[in-house]
């Protein structure tokens, strides 16, 4: 017995029309344009980190992201491309992990999927930290966004300058 095969054939009296095959080729980019934004089940709108925040204080970084009716699989917050913070929803009893490094501290009771609070903020607390939101099948969609932070630290007592004379009186004229 001969093999069985499927191949699509033209009738023999037919061939293949340029012009159609380029519009058949042009409404599927469009509709395939169409429908690519609904395609991603997952929006990461904007990731909020305070520019500057003073030693010891508490800092809150935002990450504010819509998952499109998605279900999200994970969210996790990076300080210099390393893990600091994970939170898995679908881990119910303890859906939150958090991962030591120099210069961070989170308080656990203020952060959530949207949010991570630093406490006690120190210069080792400086750099750039970055929310990356992940959804779960069919989709598989991952988002990051980043902020940068800075730490400083004032001085206990206000400045002394020592040295020269007592007292600057101007002397002259200044022009310009």
């Amino acid at each position: 017995m001969g093999s069985l095969a499927c191949v699509a054939q033209l009738p023999t009296d037919e061939t293949p029309d340029s012009s159609q095959l380029i519009d058949n080729t042009m409404s599927s980019l469009y509709l395939l344009l169409i429908l690519l934004p609904w395609a991603s089940s997952l929006l990461l709108k904007k990731v909020t980190v305070p520019p500057f925040c003073l030693g010891g204080d508490t800092a809150t970084l935002v990450c504010d992201y819509d998952s499109q009716g998605g279900e999200v699989y994970s969210v996790k917050w990076y300080k210099g491309g390393q893990e600091i913070f994970r939170f898995l929803p679908s881990l119910s009893s303890s859906p939150m992990t958090t991962f030591p490094r120099p210069g961070v501290s989170i308080a656990k009771t203020l952060s959530n999927s949207s949010m991570m609070t630093l406490l006690n903020v120190s210069l080792a607390s400086t750099g750039r930290y970055r929310c990356e939101v992940s959804t779960e099948a069919p989709m598989f969609s991952t988002e990051s966004k980043y902020g940068d932070l800075l730490v400083v630290i004032l001085p206990k007592k206000a400045p002394v300058i020592m040295g020269g004379r007592g007292r600057v009186q101007p002397r002259g004229l200044c022009a310009s």
